[in-house]
């Protein structure tokens, strides 16, 4: 165990894309801001959370608490954010690009992943266009619970 955190350590230590990863995080703040301002606490919060998380995590990533935070707040936020674009949701158009948009930042994160453990050094790209797209989906998903009224809290 202690030798992959240690593979795992120097690996993050070479990646000078960090600073990336933070600025990519930042695309959530304009879903987040979105849900606070419709008072769209349900979904909000959860983000927020996992924003935060996020960023302290690329700020300097190495395996800590940080890192399993950032996994935790994630997967919460992915699993909240998942379940509701197929329970919550009813505008057509939202469904009609969030359902392949969902799709596809799954299939980025799985390849930013994979890519990861290949070495191959533009994985961070891959991660980049996941947080792009989950922003996309997630001010989607607000969007239409705000406009709809039909405010979880």
């Amino acid at each position: 165990m202690e030798i992959e955190i240690e593979k795992f350590n120097s690996k993050m230590t070479k990646c000078k894309e960090a600073r990336y990863m933070v600025f990519s995080s930042c695309f959530f703040l304009y879903p987040i801001y979105y849900g606070f301002s419709c008072h769209s606490y349900l979904y909000s919060i959860p983000l927020f959370l996992s924003w935060l998380a996020s960023v302290n995590y690329w700020r300097n990533p190495c395996y800590s608490w940080r890192r399993d935070a950032d996994i935790f707040f994630s997967a919460t936020a992915a699993l909240l954010f998942s379940c509701s674009c197929f329970f919550v949701v009813k505008n057509p158009y939202y469904i009609i690009v969030g359902y392949p948009n969902m799709v596809l930042f799954y299939y980025l994160f799985y390849l930013s992943n994979i890519k990861f453990e290949e070495g191959c050094p533009h994985w961070w790209k891959y991660h980049i266009c996941f947080h792009f797209l989950c922003s996309l989906n997630q001010f989607m998903l607000l969007d239409d619970v705000c406009l709809s009224n039909s405010n979880p809290l």
